[in-house]
């Protein structure tokens, strides 16, 4: 793909630099130009000046062009990639999509705690370290405990009777004495670096849906996740 000054466009050319030809045209930056295997057709992705990306195949001689996708994020690009298969799969039939039945139950209260601070720690590689886990220190430091539960990223509910905590990327609630522990989410976002909203409904997180890193709002009555 070339540079013009609206965008970037698709070109071949052959490979003696003879007879280029412009493939696209558009307002949109074409890139990342790749030939299917039988080289009828030209797989890309376009990037709309917004942050979405979407993948388009389109003839050599620049005809029937066709979108791929239509999801509102990255679908390949520079930064994801994208190729064809080297030869048809077959299809045995199609299924449904699987969908979540999960239900989310809160656990219950618990009474508040209010004198220590909750952190957590990695002892990988360092046998002088105290062992992976979360655990609960008084502010004077005079006591210091390990809980049942464990994690990273602990975080007090502002009522100080909740726990949240991310256990392989996803969101878990225990009460503040570690029982009841709750997974909340289930969608694979990697999160991270928690923080409560003041009314306690709702919790905001890093978190990594197309693999940079990004903000994230949960819902924790529903486990929902917005970007």
């Amino acid at each position: 793909n070339i540079d013009v000054g609206t965008g970037s466009e698709i070109y071949v050319i052959n490979i003696d630099g003879s007879s280029r030809f412009r493939v696209t045209s558009d307002l949109v930056w074409d890139q990342v130009p790749v030939w299917s295997p039988d080289g009828s057709v030209i797989m890309y992705a376009a990037n709309d000046g917004e942050g979405n990306i979407d993948l388009y195949q389109i003839s050599p001689e620049g005809s029937n062009r066709y979108r791929l996708t239509q999801n509102p994020a990255e679908d390949g690009g520079f930064r994801l990639g994208h190729t064809y298969l080297p030869q048809p799969v077959g299809l045995t039939g199609l299924a449904p999509e699987k969908q979540l039945t999960f239900s989310i139950n809160l656990p219950d209260g618990s009474s508040a705690v209010s004198n220590g601070v909750l952190f957590a720690t990695n002892s990988f590689n360092c046998e002088d370290c105290l062992k992976t886990g979360i655990y609960f220190a008084t502010y004077d430091g005079a006591n210091s405990q390990e809980l049942p539960i464990s994690g990273f990223y602990p975080a007090w509910s502002p009522t100080f009777t909740k726990i949240a905590y991310v256990v392989n990327g996803e969101l878990w609630i225990a009460n503040a004495d570690s029982s009841s522990p709750t997974q909340i989410t289930h969608a694979f976002y990697n999160l991270g670096s928690l923080d409560w909203s003041t009314d306690g409904k709702k919790i905001l997180a890093n978190c990594q849906p197309y693999g940079q890193h990004d903000t994230c709002l949960i819902d924790i009555e529903t486990g929902a996740i917005q970007n």
